[in-house]
């Protein structure tokens, strides 16, 4: 379980904090620096550049809101610089593409429940 892990557990969400460092730390900082070539391709709405599609958005929104303060907080304690822009760009940049996806995904997909709904209710967040 990467989420919900009690402040108690220090030793646990330690692990966790430098897994999710070790696995998307780059992602994250190629994701949220400001030439945003990635974070273009993962929300891309052109039909013809179509790569991700909706998960695209997805994933960047979690990596972005999510991974990032995972991250932080994994820098923080061991007193590692994360070469992050601070975590309000980070949600700025989350929030953006969450509107991204709302305004680019058909009516079709929320009315058919194409999108399944956990997705869904985690963009809305």
């Amino acid at each position: 379980q990467l989420w919900m892990i009690p402040s108690s557990s220090h030793k646990h969400r330690a692990a966790v904090d430098l897994e999710i460092y070790t696995n998307f730390g780059t992602i994250l900082q190629h994701l949220s620096h400001t030439n945003g070539k990635m974070l273009q391709r993962w929300c891309c709405s052109d039909d013809d550049d179509l790569f991700y599609g909706y998960k695209g958005k997805l994933a960047a929104v979690i990596v972005l809101d999510q991974m990032s303060r995972h991250i932080k907080r994994h820098c923080t304690t061991l007193n590692i610089p994360d070469d992050l822009p601070p975590q309000s760009h980070m949600d700025k940049l989350a929030y953006q593409t969450s509107l991204l996806f709302f305004k680019s995904i058909p009516a079709s997909f929320l009315s058919t429940n194409m999108i399944p709904m956990p997705q869904l209710v985690f963009m809305y967040m």
